[in-house]
């Protein structure tokens, strides 16, 4: 069945007209908040000074600190943050299975390290704690072999996507704009693909810049080649609407995570639309102590004479205004009080910072702190930011977790899954700091149950028949989230057990023939100072 363009478009302009509503704020968010980042439909040229209106770096330098937290506690550039897992228990206690799931999660940990994911990540934190939305767009790298190329992640600013959700609430739509010099979408899409504009450009013009239109969208069937694929990919150009590329993907190879989404809204709201206020009044406020400080710097001067030149008071530092009477050149003071002005700026800062979680990213004020303070000030971050962390992982990192395995998958870059695996569901566990911390939670009720049993233990050792100390084993290991290949297998145990068994019972054995010639040994000896004894005085 053909594809018909017009229909993409109007799709793509209804999604487009929702985003709409959602841009002046989205303005005011990126100038005062991250003015670094580009522009919502505005021009920019490149190069150009994006801090205006910005007075006061309280509310950037806040945002980045909680995006790095974020960052540092989730997905971790130093240590593998997810495993794979199967939802029954069961299964995860057979060896080649855990095995496998962990080589598995390494091969997709160190893929995800050979590519700019650790660049990515912090762009996507910081776009969701200021703005409410974030974008990122996987694919696989082009290579030249038929091999795997690697993972590409490309970060979509906000105001250059819109989405669409289906009856559950999910994301299953995603359009971006984008722009390629004519060479570059020559190298992308094929110079026959492209309309003639584009094509006379690439001859004349090589970089000259044209905007181009990606929308993904379910398909409804299901096949195995590109076209038939669960989702469609449409690649159009905006000028014209001409389509150049058609494909698809298995998986949606865009992720949009929220902060926090209301009933009815698709686009979600982060701490920066809270913060809003404050930030406005808060560099407001240190614009005008700015001007207050420059009139008592340089304040406006009076200067005698017959009367005020020009009828008009002037009142910008070093200012001269001629007066009438007096002879006298003094300055004019105005009567500024920028001591208030400085504590209402504190203030205001206190509250932005606050509304950007400071007080539970950053760690207390001291030269040291105990493993238990540290569990701690995790598990209490992890319950304040317990609701938002299960958006990301539920919108971000588990779609990009099942994107990664599939496109690795495909391209046959893992081990022969045991027989054990087939058909079995697969799960993720993330591993972070915070998720760790939510666990240790686990482990010390885990360690007050075992006191408690030791206790009785005291009393009754026959409680301690209760106590599964391989179960135990295997239980600290998951809690702890070390791999389940520094265990031994079953089958390895028991030799060991066997062995030490049978080894004991040889000790006993020879322990107990020894035994038995010891007492030969004294009978016989004592039966000989018997038969001495018994023999008559002086007989020969």
């Amino acid at each position: 069945m053909a594809v018909n363009v017009q229909d993409l478009c109007m799709e793509y302009e209804q999604l487009l007209s929702q985003r709409r509503q959602w841009e002046p704020a989205w303005r005011d968010l990126v100038e005062f908040i991250r003015p670094n980042a580009k522009r919502i439909r505005d021009f920019q040229v490149p190069g150009a000074k994006q801090t205006e209106r910005l007075y006061d770096p309280t509310a950037p330098d806040a945002n980045r600190k909680l995006a790095n937290f974020l960052n540092g506690a989730l997905t971790s550039s130093s240590t593998r943050w997810f495993n794979l897992v199967t939802r029954d228990e069961e299964l995860m206690r057979n060896r080649e299975v855990s095995m496998w799931l962990d080589d598995t999660a390494t091969r997709m940990y160190g893929a995800l390290q050979q590519s700019n994911f650790n660049a990515a990540a912090p762009q996507v934190y910081a776009s969701l704690t200021a703005m409410g939305n974030a974008c990122t767009f996987l694919e696989e790298r082009d290579s030249l072999a038929r091999g795997f190329g690697g993972f590409r992640f490309i970060v979509v600013p906000v105001g250059q996507f819109v989405c669409g959700e289906n009856h559950e609430g999910i994301i299953d739509t995603v359009g971006r704009s984008f722009d390629l010099s004519a060479k570059a979408a020559a190298g992308k899409f094929g110079l026959d693909a492209l309309p003639d504009y584009i094509k006379e450009a690439y001859r004349d013009k090589p970089h000259e810049r044209f905007q181009f239109i990606h929308l993904v969208k379910p398909r409804g069937t299901s096949g195995i080649t590109n076209k038939k694929m669960p989702f469609g990919s449409y690649y159009f150009t905006l000028r014209d609407k001409t389509l150049v590329k058609e494909s698809g993907y298995h998986e949606l190879p865009m992720f949009v995570p929220r902060w926090e989404v209301e009933e009815g809204d698709v686009f979600g709201r982060g701490p920066g639309h809270i913060a809003l206020p404050d930030i406005r009044s808060l560099n407001k406020v240190k614009e005008l102590g700015l001007q207050a400080l420059a009139l008592q710097v340089r304040p406006p001067l009076m200067v005698p004479h017959d009367g005020v030149r020009g009828g008009k008071t002037r009142l910008t530092p070093a200012s001269e205004n001629v007066m009438l009477d007096d002879r006298e050149i003094k300055p004019i003071q105005l009567g500024q009080d920028l001591k208030s002005e400085m504590v209402k700026a504190d203030e205001l800062r206190q509250a932005i910072r606050g509304v950007f979680h400071r007080d539970l990213v950053s760690l207390p004020d001291k030269n040291y702190m105990t493993a238990t303070e540290i569990i701690k000030q995790l598990d209490l971050t992890h319950r304040e930011l317990g609701p938002t962390i299960g958006n990301i992982q539920d919108q971000f990192l588990r779609p990009l977790i099942d994107r990664a395995f599939g496109l690795m998958w495909r391209k046959q870059q893992f081990l022969e899954p045991p027989p054990d695996l087939a058909g079995a569901d697969l799960d993720v566990t993330y591993e972070g700091p915070l998720a760790r911390a939510q666990r240790s939670g686990d482990m010390t009720a885990y360690q007050g149950a075992l006191a408690l049993v030791a206790g009785m233990a005291q009393f009754d050792e026959q409680v301690l028949d209760n106590l599964d100390t391989d179960e135990q084993v295997n239980y600290i290991w998951q809690v702890s989230g070390v791999p389940m290949r520094l265990l031994r297998s079953k089958g390895k145990r028991q030799q060991i057990r066997d062995a030490r068994s049978q080894a004991a019972q040889q000790a006993a054995a020879i322990e107990g023939a020894q035994g038995t010639a010891d007492v030969a040994l004294t009978g016989a000896q004592a039966m000989g100072a018997a038969k001495e004894a018994m023999q008559p005085q002086g007989t020969a």
